[in-house]
């Protein structure tokens, strides 16, 4: 990695600088949605994207970047088909974390199945690399399964994505999405990061 130098501040501008620095409020480390009942840290280094800067049509709960905005991580909101909108999916959900998740295979399979279409039509050169059913993230209160594939929008390099659909105890009529992208060849080095975000991950009493 090349380093540049950087000329010297005369003292005086260096404290007016510092000084005007101290006053600004301190970045965010991680989200939190007490409404909804989770939350997950920051890897360090990376920041939460202003709303006015996501593009149009990818509004999401809140998307973090690294700093050289390369990768991403998105938390987005979704409706529940109306067929998972019932009391057996609330059982099911407690049931899993008991270890008994047949039902939770078959409803998670349908929602699969729904997303990879929709990843499928959205990205050129789509390629799915791994699924992973159902997973009960930690607390307890919410199961994950995920999609992991490659494929690139018009103008982008091929980019590694991650989708970690999540039901959790209690949401009746939504669902989300942990949405992690990288592009191909830097994955080895943003895997650290979206581990750290998935050993932080936590529902919020």
């Amino acid at each position: 990695m090349s380093h540049r130098l950087r000329p010297r501040l005369g003292g005086g501008l260096a404290v007016l600088l510092l000084a005007a620095g101290c006053g600004g409020e301190p970045p965010e480390t991680a989200y939190q949605d007490r409404e909804l009942g989770i939350g997950f840290d920051f890897p360090e280094g990376w920041q939460r994207l202003p709303a006015s800067q996501l593009p149009r049509g990818k509004e999401s709960l809140v998307t973090i970047e690294d700093s050289a905005r390369v990768a991403s991580v998105s938390l987005v909101e979704f409706d529940l088909p109306a067929v998972l909108r019932t009391l057996d999916v609330q059982l099911m959900l407690q049931m899993v974390g008991e270890g008994k998740a047949r039902r939770a295979l078959a409803l998670f399979t349908q929602l699969n199945s729904t997303f990879e279409d929709v990843f499928a039509e959205r990205y050129a050169e789509f390629e799915l690399l791994d699924r992973e059913w159902v997973r009960v993230l930690p607390g307890g209160k919410a199961v994950a399964s995920e999609l992991v594939f490659k494929g690139k929008l018009s103008g982008e390099p091929m980019m590694w994505r991650k989708a970690a659909i999540i039901l959790i105890v209690g949401q009746e009529e939504k669902g989300f999405i942990m949405a992690y992208s990288s592009p191909l060849v830097l994955l080895e080095d943003f895997l650290p990061a979206f581990q750290s975000i998935e050993a932080s991950w936590r529902t919020i009493p």
